[in-house]
């Protein structure tokens, strides 16, 4: 068995005997409010669940078949893994039983079991006929494949081949991660008279424990749990694909139908997604730009504004790339599915599942890019997000973008590296992932910014740092250039040095080689030429001049006394020994005599003292100077 826990949800039109279904399984009633009980329908979703009898527990989340209440089945059938559609043999099929089919489908469920209801209110012949027409209906989509079964909840019959036929379905199942961040929608909250908050829903994604706290999204507050329950138990853990039940501590806005709970910052809110959706061949609209519509995801109900990608519109019966801009954000991340309806009247008109989801507009997306994405297979997958962002992408990063779990990711993060289509590079000591081709253009545009500022600035020895890197990475943070930059550095293609950039062919030719060694020669003195005459007599310009100083600077070869004042190194250390040893037999030095010491001028000797008075070689002391 590949499951431990499923989710079952109910679907079909209004008065089939879902709730009815659900208590016979169960015996658990589900319609828990007064109007539902006066007036015979679910009008919000209700939950129960049961053991198979190998020993699966199954929850079942029942919802309301009402038009009016789609809304409210939306919210139930987010999570659920197995559909359980319900048609009345009296009625036949209907019309939420055709809307909820394709609900079911666009949501991404695959696999479903139907039970005719109230077979003992009518004549074998009608069954039969109602058997035929829910078997054409499902023969176009998805479900062609799913059993169908007649019971009835008056008499029992049946009941035991439709659990059985729910326990054979189940073996199709395959756990949901549990390696991913716990991310819980909330489809019921209130108050629990002697205990406090309580808040419901399916755990998506993750496990979820009362230790520590949680984040209530989209309000950004802190939450604690106090303690969980599954099936009315307290537990120490949820596992994802689990009905949760929370006991939950809130300090800010109360929790809302929508919302999010999950682990603190590990989920972003996004108010744009591209997705790629599919229009229902009964729809009576097609998705074009500026369209208004309503989205659900998760439990949450949101207004949002179409713009079709690649095409003028999307029409029924089709499929295509879309973007979405939302009147509100929501914690919405790749893969996860949606529902569109019209605003008024309203009506499902598709629904399909996110490539991306951001927080700021994408205006250069290409349909190779989302075709990529749109992909099921998770290398493909994997090569698009990590090969194709401009960023370096840690194997966490990767995971929580993918949402495929840690192994999936890392088993195709080491296979696309094997191969040289992604760059495996170590910084900070974590993996980081780059496309080989980001790399290759890197590479490349490195090259030409770093060549074109050797041409114009032929005596400094490279780039700054931070002019490189917003030339050739504008879009990256400082720290994510660094990693391409000492990945660069590592290959001997770049050298840095006081936070220059240079090119390592460069440097080895280094054409300002002679220069340089001039310019030492001419400072090597305790007279050095002045500024203007300096750059003279070595055939540079001023601006040169200051460049090739800088280098010299940032070798330790001279040292920078006052503006435009350079001395030696070498130089430097002489005046000291000869300071030191004077003062260490006199005990004190006129600027005089520092003069004559250094058989220089005033116009230097008082620079130099000055300047070993900030290197605290020596202090003032009047018109003296002693050791400091």
């Amino acid at each position: 068995m590949s499951v431990s826990h499923f989710v079952i949800g109910t679907a079909g039109h209004i008065d089939h005997g879902k709730t009815e279904l659900v208590k016979a399984l169960t015996g658990t009633d589900t319609d828990r409010l007064a109007e539902e009980k006066r007036r015979g329908i679910s009008i919000d979703i209700g939950f129960a669940s049961f053991f198979l009898p190998s020993g699966l527990e199954a929850s079942i989340v029942d919802v309301p078949g009402h038009e009016r209440f789609v809304k409210n089945m939306l919210a139930g059938s987010t999570g659920i893994d197995l559909m359980l559609l319900v048609v009345a043999a009296d009625d036949g099929v209907m019309a939420q039983t055709k809307e909820h089919l394709a609900i079911a489908g666009l949501l991404g469920i695959r696999l479903a079991v139907v039970a005719i209801t109230k077979v003992d209110m009518v004549e074998e012949d009608r069954v039969l006929e109602v058997q035929v027409e829910i078997e054409e209906l499902l023969s176009r989509g998805v479900f062609k494949n799913a059993p169908v079964l007649k019971v009835s909840t008056k008499t029992g019959f049946g009941l035991e081949g439709l659990v059985e036929s729910i326990e054979k379905q189940s073996l199709e199942l395959e756990e949901r991660s549990t390696d991913l961040p716990p991310r819980l929608p909330i489809d019921r909250s209130f108050i629990l008279q002697g205990a406090g908050r309580i808040v419901t829903g399916t755990l998506w994604s993750g496990v979820l424990t009362a230790a520590g706290s949680l984040e209530l999204l989209p309000w950004g507050t802190s939450c604690r749990p106090r303690h969980i329950e599954v099936r009315g138990q307290k537990v120490s853990k949820a596992l994802a694909g689990q009905r949760v039940a929370i006991d939950l501590t809130v300090l800010g806005p109360a929790p809302r139908r929508g919302d999010f709970l999950v682990a603190p910052a590990t989920f972003r809110l996004v108010n744009e997604l591209i997705a790629k959706v599919r229009v229902l061949p009964e729809a009576r609209v097609e998705l074009k730009k500026r369209k208004k519509l309503r989205l659900y995801h998760g439990t949450k109900e949101v207004f949002a504004t179409v713009s079709p990608i690649g095409t003028k519109q999307v029409l029924p019966g089709q499929t295509g790339y879309i973007r979405l801009r939302l009147a509100e954000p929501i914690a919405a991340v790749f893969r996860d599915r949606f529902i569109l309806r019209s605003i008024s009247p309203i009506t499902t008109i598709g629904g399909g599942f996110v490539l991306e989801a951001t927080d700021h507009r994408r205006a250069d997306i290409s349909i190779s890019h989302l075709d990529a994405l749109a992909d099921n297979d998770n290398n493909s997958v994997i090569e698009e997000l990590a090969g194709r962002s401009p960023y370096p992408l840690t194997t966490e990063d990767v995971n929580l973008t993918a949402q495929i779990g840690s192994a999936a990711t890392e088993g195709a993060l080491k296979e696309l590296v094997d191969e040289g289509r992604v760059i495996e590079i170590s910084a900070w000591k974590r993996k980081h992932f780059v496309g080989a081709q980001i790399i290759a253009e890197s590479d490349k545009a490195l090259r030409r910014f770093i060549s074109d500022f050797h041409q114009t600035h032929a005596y400094d020895f490279g780039a700054s740092k931070e002019i490189v890197c917003q030339g050739v990475w504008p879009e990256l943070s400082s720290s994510q250039a660094d990693i391409f930059l000492d990945y660069f550095v590592s290959l001997g293609i770049i050298c840095m040095s006081e936070g220059q950039v240079a090119l390592a062919d460069h440097v080895k030719q280094d054409p300002a080689a002679k220069t340089l060694e001039q310019l030492l020669q001419k400072i090597n003195t305790f007279s050095p030429p002045n500024f203007s005459t300096l750059a003279a007599e070595i055939d540079v310009d001023e601006r040169e001049l200051r460049s090739l100083l800088k280098r010299l600077e940032s070798q330790d070869k001279a040292v920078r006394v006052r503006a435009d004042l350079y001395f030696s190194s070498e130089a430097i250390a002489e005046a000291k020994d000869r300071l030191v040893d004077y003062l260490a037999g006199a005990g004190e030095i006129t600027v005089s005599r520092f003069k004559e010491l250094l058989e220089t001028t005033r116009k230097y000797a008082i620079p130099l003292i000055e300047y070993f008075d900030e290197q605290k070689v020596t202090r003032r002391d009047g018109d003296m100077r002693v050791m400091f």
